[in-house]
């Protein structure tokens, strides 16, 4: 009876040790020969099993080859130990699905926000990445060997973004030890931004901002060495466009403008324009000086994003204004410059070409005197129409006296037999 008692425990716990190699996701591993299937029955009934032992060497659908960057979504690996990610320590690896948020007001341009999250995928406190299952909101099954709860790492990489500027940052990060987080804008397989946080705490930490497009990676590394685990990715896309505007939009011919832009990297102008700051890195604003007006073009292509934007620059044209004019002493060169600003605010001109003005002399008709000493001319200084000192010449003549002489009768003769009468004549003098 005891040794039917023993067969029928030795098929339980053989059957419960197949069982328990079986992965989280389902798959089994390759196991040798157990080194022993003694089991032993001590004084406390408690049962006591010889673990078997794991082969070295796996089947091949335990070493999956290590996946590239995932295309449009995260390709989550899995190593295991504390901060390893050497080709020896690879175990596994799974798509994760990234939340995608829609922009909050109906109005606003569309804007994504990536939220790459354990949790989101099934697994975290208290779970290693192989326990990720597509039933569990991961994108796929975990495939690959189990890693240990207590000590492992993931390096989450992801290829392929919504052309804009980004502002990355870790939350409800629950690490005991650190992680890194890498940008390749161009997918060239440089990383043009690293942030390494070993032992720091993330809220204290500035968002590291880039810009990522369709050919921009993203990896992300984390290590723990204690059984909790928790975090997430934040992707604030914050720049729709690249936008574009001149300090000014009209300038005087000669003048030249200062044409900002943003929202990309690198740019190229038609027609083509010098840096503003060629020394200044980062610095991408640009020096116009158009001789007529013109519609600049510059167009933006990084990490597969391309975009185009337009700004217009007028040029106006400084006026000269001539006008002809007589003057009595006219300038020793003829010509009288005037500077003002235009409507425009251009430095302009009214050059007046000056003629000598004419002195008038003007002689009123001759009056008569009867007296010789008023018969001297007399000039008055006077200013004609064009400023100049004129003369009025009144002339005169002498007016002799009338006598006039008649014949009369009377009935009494006088003494003289002669009668004078004074009288002014048409002059106006002393007749007789």
């Amino acid at each position: 009876m005891l040794y039917r008692f023993y067969n029928i425990l030795i098929v339980i716990l053989i059957a419960v040790i197949l069982f328990t190699t079986h992965t989280s996701f389902g798959r089994e591993v390759n196991f040798s020969v157990p080194i022993s299937k003694t089991l032993n029955l001590n004084n406390t009934s408690n049962f006591k099993v010889n673990h078997l032992k794991i082969d070295s060497v796996t089947t091949p659908l335990c070493t999956p080859p290590i996946p590239s960057n995932g295309n449009n979504s995260w390709n989550v690996l899995a190593y295991s130990g504390y901060n390893t990610f050497t080709d020896a320590n690879f175990k596994g690896y799974y798509q994760a699905i990234a939340e995608q948020q829609a922009a909050i007001l109906p109005t606003a341009p569309p804007t994504y926000t990536f939220k790459f999250k354990p949790s989101l995928d099934g697994w975290s406190t208290l779970q290693s990445p192989s326990d990720a299952l597509a039933s569990k909101g991961a994108k796929t099954d975990y495939n690959g060997c189990p890693v240990p709860v207590d000590s492992f790492s993931i390096r989450a990489k992801r290829k392929g973004f919504p052309c804009g500027l980004y502002f990355i940052s870790v939350r409800n990060l629950q690490l005991t030890d650190g992680f890194s987080l890498k940008l390749d804008t161009e997918g060239d397989g440089i990383f043009d931004d690293v942030l390494n946080c070993n032992g720091c705490n993330p809220a204290t930490l500035f968002p590291l901002g880039g810009f990522l497009g369709p050919k921009s990676i993203v990896e992300f590394d984390a290590f723990d060495s204690k059984d909790s685990f928790n975090l997430e990715l934040f992707f604030e896309y914050v720049v729709p466009n690249t936008f574009a505007w001149a300090d000014k939009g009209t300038i005087c011919k000669g003048e030249s403008v200062v044409i900002n832009i943003g929202g990309a990297e690198n740019y190229t102008w038609t027609p083509a324009l010098p840096l503003l700051n060629p020394t200044s890195f980062g610095d991408k604003r640009v020096l116009a000086t158009p001789s007529v007006s013109t519609n600049y073009r510059a167009v933006s292509d990084i990490a597969g994003c391309k975009d185009t934007v337009f700004v217009q620059v007028n040029v106006a044209l400084p006026d000269t204004i001539r006008r002809d004019s007589m003057a009595c002493n006219p300038p020793p060169t003829n010509t009288l410059t005037y500077k003002f600003k235009n409507i425009s605010g251009c430095d302009s001109v009214i050059i007046v070409s000056v003629k000598q003005a004419k002195k008038d002399t003007i002689y009123l008709p001759f009056q008569f005197k009867c007296n010789p000493s008023d018969t001297a001319a007399k000039t008055t200084k006077l200013t004609n129409i064009t400023g100049c000192d004129s003369l009025v010449i009144q002339r005169f003549k002498l007016s002799l006296a009338d006598t006039t002489r008649r014949d009369t009768l009377v009935c009494n003769s006088l003494p003289t037999n002669t009668l004078t009468y004074k009288f002014k004549n048409i002059s106006g003098c002393d007749s007789v």
